[in-house]
């Protein structure tokens, strides 16, 4: 994470669920009665778009693997590399990102692919279908 300006301290802690209970959080914590990918939890001292000014971390991530399987399937990649892409969007949001209009996710889809090709994985928001390169 040293990468990403954070210290060895942060802790990220990723719990992999199903529909029923990413529906369950989802209801609990933002009110929508609908499962979805990923929800992110950040408990910083640090205002809630940006880790500390020490660049400590220590968030949770929520990662539904049912919804992992059907967006893999649907754009041809594996569900541990879509899950994988979860867990970085989720991991930006903490960093301060947000995906709520059409630049702002056009900018966080470039940094998930950046992260995400830094660490070995190659791009994936924007990558080939499986068995296809990706450049």
């Amino acid at each position: 994470m040293r990468e990403l300006g954070l210290s060895s301290d942060s802790e990220l802690r990723v719990r992999l669920v199903a529909d029923a209970e990413m529906r369950e959080a989802h209801l609990a914590h933002l009110g929508h009665d609908t499962t979805t990918d990923v929800l992110t939890f950040n408990y910083g001292a640090a205002p809630a778009n940006a880790p500390d000014a020490s660049g400590s971390l220590d968030a949770d991530i929520l990662v539904c693997v049912d919804e992992a399987r059907r967006q893999a399937q649907a754009r041809g990649l594996e569900p541990e590399r879509e899950a994988l892409l979860y867990i970085v969007h989720g991991l930006l949001h903490c960093l301060g990102h947000d995906d709520r209009d059409e630049a702002s996710a056009a900018l966080m889809h470039r940094k998930e692919d950046e992260v995400l090709r830094a660490i070995g994985v190659g791009s994936t928001f924007q990558c080939a279908p499986v068995g296809v390169p990706s450049t």
